[in-house]
């Protein structure tokens, strides 16, 4: 029999700031601008001029009041919906995604109907690698887009579904989250890598001998990886990062299942489900740093609702959770009996990370690659972004849409 009790919910609004927050980055990036909250606010109203295929293209009017509202009641942004071409990253979003159903050739010849994509505009002519099918299945160049969508999507479902949190299914896709987030960041910093290795942007700087390999490495080598090349150490991130070690420490062991246990209480879980959105702050101060655009997909995950644990009725009154004592902590390897990279001092890791990150380099200038808008070259607006509390307990869901 169904359970009837949810254990989770959304609250009723984002996080505070963060609706401001997205707003004005999207203003700046559709405007050529990099105003403040305050300025913007006082300005009216205006459209955005653009080329799509040789078609003249005007945007729907646009301004403070009209995103901010937009945001506000449908929890997301589109771009569609005021005419505007995708806010993204032209290297590390924009994907040719094709699926084929067909494998037709000629009898008497070897060669096939395929398709053949080369990368060349995004990485370089120097990029080694071509991608050709001939037969059925997918091609991808990106997976940012698809991938964020799908961590959003599949935390909305923990939640929803969350009256099916004791069931083991539950506990797997809440272990596929964790891990999709995990992923996010490290294919951001992979496409960085490569992007830098086969056609760096201007004032970046790739010596293989500094960089290091890309494969078996640590994650906090990869985060260097930033500062050694562009100049601008991540050094303003110290609480998403902590929430993502913690996040990869869960990670580690639920896909290694060492040590051989598994404590997960649904007030942690919660937790967990909060700190998965602190992932979408950190991988925009990476984008930030490198001197790359931010994307709608990141703005949308952004302002994902926080979630609160609703215990049953009967069981309101609770004690506090002590994690090491009766919770995931206590599944897991006493200190000292792990390697010291692999240990769960979360805490230290974070201020290791930053502090490590302090790289003594020259200012560069980076140049930023954007979709063209008539009349003006565009900026990257900044993200001062501010994580989601840890620990802290969100609940209900949105507003009905009235677009």
């Amino acid at each position: 029999m169904l359970n009837p009790h949810y254990y989770f919910q959304f609250k009723d609004q984002t996080e505070a700031g963060i609706v401001p927050q997205v707003t004005v980055e999207l203003l700046n990036f559709y405007s050529n601008q990099n105003l403040s909250r305050k300025k913007w606010i006082k300005k009216p109203e205006f459209i955005v001029n653009y080329d799509n295929d040789n078609k003249k293209i005007h945007s729907k009017p646009i301004s403070y009041g009209i995103i901010s509202k937009y945001i506000y009641y449908n929890n997301s942004f589109s771009s569609d919906n005021f005419d505007l071409f995708r806010y993204e990253c032209f290297w590390l979003d924009n994907t040719i995604d094709i699926q084929i159903d067909f494998h037709k050739f000629d009898p008497d010849s070897t060669e096939t109907l395929a398709i053949v994509l080369p990368q060349d505009q995004m990485y370089g002519e120097k990029y080694p690698i071509h991608l050709k099918i001939d037969r059925e299945g997918h091609i991808y160049t990106s997976m940012q887009r698809a991938l964020i969508q799908r961590i959003i999507s599949l935390r909305n479902q923990l939640v929803i579904q969350s009256n099916e949190a004791l069931l083991s299914d539950w506990i797997f896709d809440l272990r596929t989250l964790i891990g999709d987030a995990i992923s996010l960041v490290d294919i951001t910093l992979h496409q960085f890598y490569n992007k830098a290795q086969y056609d760096p942007l201007p004032g970046w700087n790739f010596e293989k001998q500094k960089v290091g390999e890309k494969f078996g490495r640590r994650f906090i080598d990869k985060l260097k990886w930033i500062g050694l090349i562009t100049g601008n150490p991540l050094d303003n991130a110290r609480d998403e990062l902590s929430s993502f070690h913690k996040l990869r420490e869960i990670r580690n062991h639920m896909m290694h299942f060492d040590p051989p246990s598994l404590v997960v209480p649904l007030e942690e879980a919660a937790i967990w489900l909060n700190q998965i959105v602190d992932v979408a702050f950190l991988v925009s101060k990476i984008r930030d740093k490198i001197g790359a655009n931010g994307s709608t997909s990141i703005l949308n995950f952004m302002l994902q609702k926080e979630v609160i644990f609703v215990p049953k009725p009967s069981f309101t009154a609770r004690l506090p959770l002590n994690s090491r004592e009766s919770g995931y902590l206590c599944s897991c390897w006493p200190s000292g009996e792990q390697d010291a990279g692999n240990n769960l001092d979360t805490e230290d890791d974070a201020t290791k990370s930053v502090a490590d990150l302090q790289i003594v380099s020259s200012t560069q200038s980076l140049e930023i690659e954007q979709p063209s808008v008539l009349g003006s070259e565009q900026t990257d607006s900044s993200k001062n972004s501010s994580p989601s509390t840890k620990g802290s307990t969100p609940k209900g869901f949105g507003k009905k849409s009235k677009y």
